[in-house]
């Protein structure tokens, strides 16, 4: 019996999608100009103007910039889980101290 080499995508939990907001996506992208720019790098691919000519070197190219557009988007979702965490933990304990330098009555 072979094996397949490419298992079933794992099933996401249903949620409402970003995209069903009136936002537009240029508006969301203003939000997050790395990943605006990694994009364009990515259309320009598509649009060949970096002229490539072979379709190895379009290949190398597009696998590069999709593999960092990943690294990008995993790093904007992190930063803004932390975000939320924080809010989450402020909203729980108002009483919390900040990090911060302290001042000589804190001493």
């Amino acid at each position: 019996m072979p094996i397949d080499k490419h298992p079933a995508p794992r099933k996401r939990k249903p949620t409402k999608s970003p995209r069903d907001s009136k936002e537009s996506l240029e508006s969301r992208l203003k939000a997050h100009p790395q990943l605006h720019e990694k994009l364009l790098e990515v259309l320009d691919a598509a649009e060949n103007k970096g002229n490539i000519e072979e379709a190895d070197a379009a290949e190398d190219l597009v696998v590069e910039l999709i593999q960092d557009l990943g690294v990008l988007t995993l790093q904007t979702w992190a930063e803004n889980q932390q975000t939320l965490a924080e809010t989450a933990f402020v909203d729980a304990h108002p009483d919390a101290r900040n990090k911060g330098k302290k001042t000589p009555v804190d001493q």
